[in-house]
């Protein structure tokens, strides 16, 4: 099962420890593990660019278990001021040239970061930047904006001026943030 169906809670934990128990962790498991949790952070790091230092406690960084690892970056909390004034999703998927275990390549991870950068810039004056989810060759960020429409322009000029990027926008009418609040309920859980 994967993250993307919301059929399992997420929980931020590694899978393979066990307390009491011998740990069956081959080598290979660990690199890949400690491998994720190093790109992980770089996402966070990249993601956050925009986000007020004072603001970064209030952001999670979770890893699911099943292979190739989801990895989230999502706010703790939706304040409600914030979340009326954003009642719709514009979600922006980005597809990469991954690594066997789904996470982009640091060529990748440097495009991304200029992605990034970019989508902050355009949405960051009529929106707020709420999760990430990255999985398999894939990463859709959400932003939660006022008007999709205020944002259409410079999305096609930005994306226009990229070389060969294959993204995908789709937009939902979502007043209750219910893409966040489900992962924040699977943590809670």
């Amino acid at each position: 099962m994967d993250f993307l169906s919301g059929s399992r809670p997420l929980i931020p934990h590694v899978r393979g420890f066990r307390f009491g128990a011998a740990v069956y962790i081959t080598l290979c498991r660990m690199i890949s593990i400690l491998r994720a949790l190093a790109l992980a952070t770089a996402f966070l790091i990249a993601a956050c660019a925009s986000i007020d230092p004072a603001q970064k406690d209030d952001w999670m960084v979770l890893r699911g278990e099943d292979e190739p690892p989801e990895i989230v970056l999502v706010r703790r909390k939706v304040p409600q001021e914030i979340q009326s004034r954003f009642p719709v999703l514009l979600r922006v998927t980005w597809f990469y040239d991954a690594l066997p275990d789904g996470l982009p390549t640091d060529r990748e991870i440097e495009r991304g970061r200029a992605l990034y950068a970019a989508l902050d810039r355009i949405i960051e004056k009529d929106g707020v930047y709420a999760m990430s989810r990255t999985v398999a060759g894939a990463r859709s960020m959400y932003y939660y904006v006022n008007n999709p429409r205020d944002h259409a322009e410079n999305l096609r000029r930005f994306f226009e001026s990229m070389p060969s990027i294959q993204v995908r926008i789709s937009v939902h009418y979502e007043p209750e943030w219910a893409s966040v609040r489900m992962v924040l309920d699977g943590v809670r859980h």
